[in-house]
C-alpha cells in the first residue's frame, strides 16, 4: 500500500488489485450484516456494550444510539470503495478508510475470537489461518493509515 499527498491536499491510497478484490468482497459482507434486521446478525464489537450492570439502561441506550451506529459504520465502509476504485480523497475521507479498515478488522477479531491478550496464528491447515492472515495483513494497513496520518504526511 501506498498512500500519496497530492499538492491539492488530496490524498490516493494504491493498493495491489488482490486488496481491492479482497476490501471489496470483505465490505459487501459486512455492508450485508449491518443491513439486517436480524438482531443476532449485530457484530458485538461494532455495537459494544455501554452500562454492564443495568439491562434496562444498556436496552435504551442501544435504541437510541443503534441506528447511528449503523449509518456511521455504513458511511465508513461506503468511503472503502472509493480507495478501491483508485480516486483521490479528502482528508475527512482519509479518517472514515481508517474507521472502515478497523470496522473490518473487528469484524474478522470477532470470528476469530482474538481478544486483547498476544493472540498466535492458528494452526495453517486451519480455515482460519486465511482469515487471521487477512487479519493482519488489515493490522499492517491500519497502522501505515495513522502513520501517514501522524507524520502529516
Amino acid at each position: 500500500m501506498q498512500i500519496v499527498n497530492h499538492d491539492n491536499g488530496l490524498i490516493s491510497i494504491e493498493i495491489s488489485n488482490i486488496e481491492k478484490e479482497l476490501m471489496t468482497e470483505l465490505t459487501d459482507s459486512l455492508l450485508f450484516s449491518l443491513e439486517s434486521n436480524d438482531p443476532s446478525s449485530l457484530i458485538p464489537r461494532l455495537f459494544p456494550t455501554a452500562i454492564l450492570d443495568e439491562p434496562e439502561m444498556e436496552q435504551e441506550y442501544k435504541e437510541i444510539t443503534e441506528s447511528e451506529l449503523r449509518s456511521a459504520h455504513r458511511k465508513s465502509l461506503q468511503t472503502l470503495d472509493i480507495v478501491t476504485s483508485g480516486n483521490k480523497i479528502s482528508m475527512d475521507e482519509f479518517v472514515l478508510v481508517i474507521k472502515g479498515l478497523n470496522l473490518i478488522r473487528l469484524k474478522l477479531g470477532e470470528e476469530l475470537n482474538i481478544n486483547d491478550e498476544l493472540q498466535s496464528p492458528p494452526n495453517s491447515v486451519e480455515n482460519e489461518y486465511q482469515t487471521w492472515i487477512i487479519f493482519q495483513h488489515l493490522g499492517q494497513m491500519l497502522f501505515e493509515c495513522v502513520s501517514a496520518l501522524e507524520r502529516g504526511f
